[in-house]
């Protein structure tokens, strides 16, 4: 989003919206099942970015990219079973959301895999 402001509302309307879906600010739980698989997808890209920056320094990128291949995997089997589990138990909310997060991981993995062919062919140096 290019609109500040806009962004902010989605961003604090979404807020606010969980907060008032049920009595005493409890609404945010309701994603709680999710806040584990999410935090470590986080990691993986984190993980990501750390293996692209070695890959353009040229220093030993294996340093991150064996820990960012094993965490990507084992966390993304982890969300695929937690939307299996919601999907038996109808709680559609957390099917779709564990979707779109499974989705947008997907999507960051192959802009990095994108980022990391272009960069081996014609970057020699990386900015930050």
């Amino acid at each position: 989003l290019t609109e500040k402001y806009l962004a902010t509302l989605i961003a604090v309307g979404s807020a606010f919206g969980l907060a008032m879906v049920k009595p005493g600010g409890q609404g945010a739980l309701i994603l709680w099942p999710l806040f584990g698989t999410i935090n470590q997808l986080l990691a993986g890209l984190a993980l990501v970015i750390a293996t692209l920056y070695l890959v353009y320094r040229r220093t030993k990128p294996l340093v991150a990219a064996l820990p960012t291949i094993f965490l990507i995997i084992m966390t993304s089997w982890a969300m695929v079973k937690n939307i299996q589990q919601f999907y038996k138990t109808h709680n559609w909310l957390l099917f779709f959301v564990g979707w779109l997060v499974l989705f947008l991981m997907v999507w960051l993995i192959l802009e990095a895999i994108i980022a990391l062919i272009r960069g081996s062919k014609s970057a020699t140096r990386i900015e930050l």
